[in-house]
């Protein structure tokens, strides 16, 4: 035995005393003792994923404006004196615009971020831009650290966060500053909800209020965060310890109860503010219908699946493959389902076995009889691809959850605990899409992916936690195997197999790889377009109403698309006058759009006074018209 030098806390290791300092011992204790501290040092992880959300959208940065509501909502929320701040919440969202005819909503601490930034940036994108970022980077160190107080593991909650940073769903979210909203709201959440985990840990009254105050923030920047109280209901349902059921459901009342409270004040004034409860008008909102089928599975690709991965590889097949994957894979699910049943599998892993083996045999079956089922189907051909492909990766998604319950079940690895963490995020990523279905708004086209997007980025934390925890167990528990040389496929490998070929998808099409540039040809259109709008109408009268002829428009710029870019409405360009000094209160009519493709350094806006109207030449196969007119539209 060695006399010892020093004991360190890296795990038992000890540096002999006889040791020299540059021998191959010490430098191995050094290495271990170095892994250690950056193990353990919380800042430094959070800050590596805040640098790493910042990465995955820092080219928006160069963007200019974008989205249809971007500059409705500036103009609305710039306020002259103190009492206009007061006055953004007696008012409903992007009050006195056209927008109000649409829906009527009441988001006053989203006006209030705008006023703030107008104060600041005034009419510079690049600040706006900025804000977004930071705020993005702050949800994704908020998702950390809430991951890890719900699991108590840090590195779920490092994972989780970064998988959240990168996913393809924030590229519709962060680069358009109207989606800020989206996350203000994941923000505030999440504040909320870590805020009370502690209070209830610490039995602090005070950190009881800052839960309740970033509720109410959070219920001021976006109807969803009313999901909050069914979330602390769940935690405090499931996290019981030793309670007996009925003082586990005494104590989740009464710890909901000043949440319900918040949430009635809040609607209290809402229906003052609103005279009724708001939301889409009748004629805009598309209700549940047929939607309650697609809802659910809209949701899974926006989370698992949002840019048609599979699809793609499956198209580069040939069909030949394809075939012999059919005959092989349920040749294999067939073995895998009695093999199952020898094992003794639960009669639950048995059908969520089943349930896989027939999805991925339906997702190749579909892919493969695409063609035929085309002609069948009564849509066009556009609408019969999206269709189709919609299909497929739902039955992927679908095959790919399904075999993760079956693999859950039969898994040793996976304590109590662990589900427990598994059943609460569960139960969180699915209160979003409930509350759409139980109100039918903001359902949207269910055929349409990027339809209503931005509502998927709050549900991803949850859905990136249980897949972070899923795979970090399993890949624990193989490597230890594998040290061990006791290795074999059994339902941990399968674990960590259907855990990668989800995540796989989504870190290969981030943005923080790939690219997007649709919001940026977006941004370069809507420059050119409104600023030349600007100069060509100065000279005219202030209040002269604008009609529009083949408005010019973006196509999409590059795939994958998740980014939901649509062309600016006739409150846009409205704003847009408002903004100007001396402010221009222009009515526009729109009439008619012509979609371009990038770049767009051919656009020119170019006046010909003859009768009074401006004549926009886009490209030399487009043209569009502003007819001003004295009196009237």
């Amino acid at each position: 035995m060695y006399p010892l030098s020093k004991r360190f806390s890296n795990g038992g290791e000890y540096l002999p005393a006889s040791e020299p300092a540059g021998s191959e011992t010490s430098i191995v204790i050094r290495r271990s003792r170095l892994w250690a501290v950056l193990r353990d040092s919380r800042s430094l992880w959070l800050l590596v994923v805040f640098a790493i959300a910042i990465a995955t959208h820092a080219e928006t940065l160069q963007y200019w404006f974008v989205a249809t509501d971007t500059l409705p909502l500036i103009e609305t929320s710039r306020v002259q004196s103190p009492s206009g701040v007061a006055e953004l919440f007696t008012q409903p969202l992007m009050a006195g615009t056209d927008f109000v005819d649409t829906a009527l909503f009441y988001r006053p601490v989203s006006s209030l971020s705008y006023t703030l930034e107008y104060a600041v940036w005034g009419l510079s994108p690049t600040g706006y831009h900025l804000t977004n970022l930071l705020l993005h980077g702050t949800a994704a160190v908020l998702a950390a650290v809430t991951i890890a107080e719900i699991t108590r593991r840090p590195a779920v909650g490092y994972l989780g966060a970064v998988l959240f940073a990168i996913h393809p769903l924030t590229a519709g979210v962060v680069p358009p500053i109207a989606r800020r909203q989206d996350v203000l709201l994941t923000v505030f959440v999440l504040g909320a909800f870590l805020l009370f985990i502690r209070s209830r840990r610490a039995n602090s009254r005070r950190l009881l209020v800052g839960a309740l105050g970033a509720y109410a923030a959070a219920l001021g920047t976006k109807e969803p965060a009313v999901a909050l109280p069914g979330m602390i209901f769940m935690w405090l349902v499931l996290y019981r310890g030793i309670d007996e059921w009925r003082s586990t459901l005494r104590r989740a009342v009464t710890g909901t109860v000043p949440f319900v409270a918040v949430t009635v004040a809040y609607a209290l004034v809402r229906l003052v503010v609103l005279g009724g409860v708001g939301g889409y008008r009748a004629s805009a909102a598309s209700g549940p219908g047929l939607a309650i089928l697609f809802v659910p599975l809209k949701y899974l690709r926006w989370v698992f699946q949002p840019t048609d991965v599979v699809e793609s590889v499956l198209t580069a097949l040939p069909r030949s493959v394809l075939l012999v994957a059919v005959l092989g894979g349920a040749a294999i699910g067939l073995a895998l389902v009695r093999y199952a049943r020898r094992r003794g599998l639960d009669t639950v892993g048995l059908v969520a076995l089943v349930v896989a083996s027939v999805a991925v045999e339906g997702m190749l079956g579909v892919h493969l009889l695409a063609p035929a089922m085309e002609t069948v189907l009564p849509f066009d051909p556009t609408e019969s691809a999206i269709a189709i492909g919609y299909l497929v990766d739902s039955l992927f998604i679908v095959g790919c959850m399904a075999g993760l319950l079956a693999a859950i079940r039969g898994c040793r690895t996976l304590n109590s605990s662990m589900r427990t963490h598994l059943v609460f995020f569960a139960s969180w990523s699915v209160i979003v899409p409930g509350l759409l279905l139980a109100t039918g708004a903001g359902i949207g086209d269910p055929l349409r992916i990027d339809d209503q997007i931005q509502t998927g980025y709050l549900c991803l934390v949850p859905a990136m936690a249980a897949l972070s925890l899923l795979g970090l167990t399993a890949a624990e528990a193989v490597a230890a195997a594998i040290r061990s040389r006791t290795a074999r496929i059994d339902a941990t490998v399968a674990l960590l197999v259907l855990t990668v070929s989800l995540v796989l998808p989504l870190v290969v099409t981030s943005p923080l790889i790939v690219s997007n540039g649709d919001w940026n040809a977006a941004g370069q259109l809507n420059q050119q377009l409104l600023t030349g709008l600007k100069d060509e109408l100065d000279g005219t009268a202030a209040n002269a109403p604008v009609r529009l002829l083949a408005q010019p428009t973006t196509g999409s710029a590059d795939p994958p698309h998740t980014t939901s870019v649509k062309r600016l409405q006739s409150y846009s360009f409205e704003a847009w006058f408002e903004l100007q000094e001396p402010p221009q209160n222009r009515a526009v009519e729109l009439v008619g759009h012509h979609e371009l493709r990038p770049p767009y350094d051919r656009l020119s806006v170019e006046a010909t006074r003859e009768n009074g109207t401006v004549v926009i030449r886009a490209a030399p196969e487009c043209t569009s018209v502003f007819m001003l007119r004295p009196n009237g539209r």
